[in-house]
């Protein structure tokens, strides 16, 4: 079936959507205001979701060499080449 002029696919109108994508973004930033992002180890706000300060980056002790790739184990001798 063809679509309406002003409609997208599912139906929903094109000014809908918009209008839709535009209170999501005001509801997040009137929740950021509220309850700003934070740092996951030490609470400190940060810029965005998920994000970790840059003392708590800087901190942080990443996996190197070969390691088992389903445990992490790391792995020694003939087994790592």
């Amino acid at each position: 079936m063809g679509r309406a002029a002003g409609q997208v696919e599912s139906g929903v109108p094109v000014r809908a959507a918009g209008l839709m994508r535009g209170l999501r973004r005001a509801g997040r930033l009137v929740l950021d205001y509220a309850l700003p992002p934070r740092c996951p180890a030490c609470g400190v706000i940060v810029a965005d979701d998920r994000q970790f300060c840059l003392d708590c980056w800087q901190g942080l002790e990443f996996l190197d060499g070969p390691a088992c790739a389903r445990c992490s184990i790391p792995l020694l001798g003939r087994l790592a080449r």
